[in-house]
């Protein structure tokens, strides 16, 4: 199974709305970027069902989403065709295979919690296809108990992306770039059938570790073990660390 397939089957609990206007990263993109109307055109790199790629619309000239799942995409194509959006475009693409060089440049550049940029090679592309502002977004803590639960099933320390967001900044350095940095916390919630559940948390976990039939069906029995009245809730109340820099400027002379 390829990575888009497996995240083709949790697509179903990505799909909400737009954001809220005043959800966090929306605020920090607009504060500081700025996006005009009639002159900025917005990439969003693992743009999901359009969450944010939908919420910018209407504040810029354009927004081209990228996402590695077909159903992703399809959500997002759907969500632009029931919001009355027109100057969106969604396509499918593996951004840490995808040949860049011909999606032209953006003078805005989001990739809001997204495993499409996740190592030098990746933010690379993300570099050379952005003209202005750039925002990446990765967990710092989790704060999540159903995810220490999962670890400490499968024996593995807490998974994070605190160390991408520190070598994200320590390589706009090197170039002479001048990162800047903001944290805010986002406290979720989450009433979902075991189910749904199983398949989101099982699908996740082989995305990055592989199958395990026997660490999965102990998974399955603790999600089964904390369901109530059919229903599995979930809290979450974790730190997002965002990086974001404009291209434009320079720590450097000359």
């Amino acid at each position: 199974m390829n990575a888009g397939e497996s995240w083709d089957k949790r697509a179903f609990a990505f799909d909400r709305p737009a954001c809220d206007r005043a959800d966090p990263f929306y605020r920090i993109v607009m504060e500081n970027a700025k996006p005009d109307r009639d002159f900025t055109d917005i990439l969003d790199i693992g743009c999901g069902t359009g969450t944010y790629s939908l919420c910018f619309a209407d504040t810029v000239r354009s927004v081209k989403g990228l996402d590695v799942s077909r159903e992703m995409i399809a959500l997002a194509c759907r969500n632009a065709e029931a919001m009355n959006v027109t100057n969106a475009e969604f396509s499918v693409s593996d951004w840490e295979t995808a040949d860049v060089s011909g999606i032209g440049r953006f003078n805005l550049t989001i990739a809001h919690m997204t495993p499409a940029v996740h190592d030098g090679a990746t933010l690379g592309k993300m570099l050379a296809v952005s003209s202005g502002w750039c925002f990446l977004a990765g967990y710092v803590s989790r704060e999540n108990r159903t995810w220490d639960e999962i670890y400490r099933i499968y024996g593995r320390p807490s998974r994070n992306e605190y160390e991408k967001l520190t070598d994200t900044v320590e390589t706009l350095w090197d170039l002479g770039k001048i990162p800047h940095l903001a944290q805010f916390r986002r406290r979720s919630y989450r009433k979902w059938t075991p189910e749904d559940a199983e398949t989101f948390y099982i699908e996740a976990v082989r995305g990055f570790m592989g199958p395990d039939a026997e660490k999965e069906d102990e998974l399955r029995g603790w999600v089964r073990g904390q369901s109530r009245g059919g229903f599995f809730e979930e809290t979450s109340d974790p730190v997002i660390g965002v990086v974001y820099w404009d291209m434009t400027e320079s720590c450097r002379s000359g």
